[in-house]
């Protein structure tokens, strides 16, 4: 004898995309009422970052570059190590009494809205002279003023976009 249940199944809600990345919002995670959703704690803080940096053109350029981002997963470290005296040593170049330049690696560059973004950077960060993205190797060339700010800020900011960096 076959068990038949006797309770109509009820249809499953229609998946919510992040506000952010575009995935699909687990149900535990959903906010009732609320008008953006998130995947994640990372994805809401990249969002939130990104719009009071007033660079929200990012999620229209995403939109035509028709990508979807992986959930973003900002590691929210001080980056102490980047303004040591070895790492500079290392991956820092001086090119006269104020300005520095480094190459950072960057984790999560998917696609031309990243390098606008991150291109951006002059415009969120004072000091931050210049900031060129190579898609090719997922790295990013940065100037800076160091008697305005550390390279540590700069990464944290990077991180905070969603893109970990790495020397």
């Amino acid at each position: 004898r076959r068990f038949t249940s006797t309770t109509p199944s009820t249809p499953s809600p229609a998946p919510v995309p992040c506000a952010h990345c575009g995935q699909t919002v687990p149900a535990g995670l959903l906010e009732p009422g609320a008008e953006l959703q998130f995947c994640c704690g990372g994805c809401r803080a990249v969002y939130e970052t990104i719009h009071s940096c007033g660079l929200d053109e990012y999620y229209r350029l995403l939109k035509t570059a028709e990508v979807t981002r992986p959930a973003a997963a900002p590691v929210n470290s001080r980056f102490e190590s980047f303004d040591s005296a070895i790492f500079h040593d290392l991956f820092v170049r001086k090119l006269d009494e104020r300005l520095r330049r480094c190459e950072l690696v960057l984790e999560g560059i998917t696609c031309v809205a990243c390098v606008w973004l991150i291109e951006k950077l002059p415009s969120v960060l004072p000091g931050v002279i210049e900031a060129r993205l190579s898609m090719r190797d997922s790295s990013v060339t940065v100037t800076w003023d160091a008697s305005l700010l550390s390279l540590s800020t700069i990464a944290r900011t990077l991180d905070r976009f969603g893109y970990r960096p790495h020397p």
